[in-house]
């Protein structure tokens, strides 16, 4: 559990960083090198996209050992399939329902937050060390022996 936690705690720190990414490398190449806004902010997102990946796969979930290009296509079929719900739930919840804008990207925010790091720990970079062999119990007592508790 406490593996889960550290890692969960990476998690958000990387989310910090990729937001702190995102809007110094969209501002500073649209401020500084005259780049449109949109165009900016693609690329931000582009490489933001390939970081992210990287520090997850090497950092967040440090025990990872699956293919690199298997767990790059998946990393990036999830990463769109999140962004679209997150914007779908954003439609749900602010323009139908009538929450508050903000509160709704806090909302939705939060709640994905939680969702990747699960789908990104237990599928995408899942570690098979960390999982009993099956029909085994994880559980094993002080000693080590699987048979006492």
């Amino acid at each position: 559990m406490r593996r889960l936690a550290e890692a969960f705690g990476r998690f958000g720190l990387l989310g910090v960083a990729s937001f702190s990414i995102n809007l110094g490398l969209t501002a500073g190449l649209h401020e500084l090198g005259g780049v449109r806004e949109e165009s900016a902010y693609a690329f931000s997102l582009a490489v933001v996209l390939a970081t992210n990946f990287v520090a997850c796969r090497y950092w967040v979930f440090r025990g990872s050992h699956g293919g690199v290009v298997t767990q790059g296509l998946a990393f990036l079929a999830s990463s769109f399939a999140f962004r679209g719900s997150e914007y779908l739930a954003f439609l749900l919840l602010h323009t139908a329902a009538g929450l508050h804008y903000l509160v709704t990207i806090v909302v939705v925010t939060g709640f994905s937050t939680v969702v990747k790091f699960v789908h990104y720990r237990f599928i995408v970079f899942r570690d098979p060390a960390a999982e009993p062999p099956s029909g085994r119990s994880p559980q094993r007592g002080a000693d080590g022996d699987p048979n006492r508790v």
